[in-house]
């Protein structure tokens, strides 16, 4: 006879443990990791980052979530999202943008499981965001791929309706937070 905790680790082999799904709900934000499977690379350029954010505006755009910053590196990508509804479920886009993601990415593909930290709300303070921002960004300097940030062509922000917005440029947090509390007002 199997126990009840012993049936429900089997469940689980071989994968990550979740956090209760309310976790990825609402004003939630999340900071997802995702590799490609067996560290493959050689799939990264100029088409498949428009391939990336074909996928993510769609998966973005049904759960009201933005995308305060990605990075798309040579095995793996880092981004951090943040819903703007009560009904925005992170947990959901991820499945929808990850079953989009790998059809476009064929023959290359993502790991089983996408990795994520759920920000505590000292973490989801300004300040603090904008440092996760930063570490996401910074990725490539700290492999070695651009000597700065911005050089990187493969990462950004995704925020459906300001297709300007643009790390790179002068005042994006003012105009970043801006949009954000407009769009969290009328979705509140």
């Amino acid at each position: 006879m199997v126990d009840k905790d012993s049936k429900q680790a089997s469940t689980f082999a071989g994968r990550l443990r979740r956090l209760d799904p309310n976790a990825y709900m609402g004003s939630s934000f999340v900071h997802w990791t995702m590799v490609m499977d067996e560290r493959r690379s050689g799939w990264l350029c100029s088409e498949s980052h428009l391939d990336f954010r074909d996928s993510l505006c769609h998966a973005l755009s049904r759960e009201n979530l933005v995308c305060l910053a990605y990075c798309l590196m040579p095995d793996h990508c880092h981004l951090l999202w943040a819903g703007l509804h009560c009904q925005s479920d992170q947990s959901q886009a991820m499945r929808q943008f990850r079953r989009d993601w790998n059809v476009r990415l064929k023959p290359y593909s993502l790991d089983r499981q996408a990795y994520d930290h759920v920000l505590r709300a000292k973490e989801r303070e300004r300040d603090a965001l904008q440092k996760v921002m930063a570490y996401i960004w910074n990725n490539p300097v700290r492999k070695g791929l651009a000597s700065e940030r911005e050089d990187w062509e493969f990462s950004g922000t995704f925020f459906p309706g300001y297709p300007t917005l643009d790390f790179r440029k002068e005042y994006f947090y003012v105009n970043l937070w801006k949009a954000f509390n407009e769009q969290v007002e009328r979705f509140g």
